[in-house]
């Protein structure tokens, strides 16, 4: 909704993290392992046109990589 172009592509940054206190908003122990996505979007013409931050429980969801080329 604050994107001015249609996403057509994002770049993933996988990182690891531990739940301390406040650090995520995800219902997991302190102690427990997350990964917390940074991602990049671009446009069709390869602009960066968005940022996001995502924490994600890999014992509830998993993610898959597709890769073309």
């Amino acid at each position: 909704r604050c994107c001015r172009a249609p996403i057509h592509n994002a770049v993933v940054k996988l990182v690891p993290a531990v739940k301390q206190g406040d650090n995520t908003q995800l219902e997991l122990e302190d102690g427990a392992p997350f990964l917390r996505l940074h991602e990049t979007h671009y446009s069709s013409a390869g602009d960066r046109i968005a940022y996001s931050v995502i924490d994600l429980d890999d014992g509830f969801i998993q993610l898959e990589v597709v890769r073309t080329q």
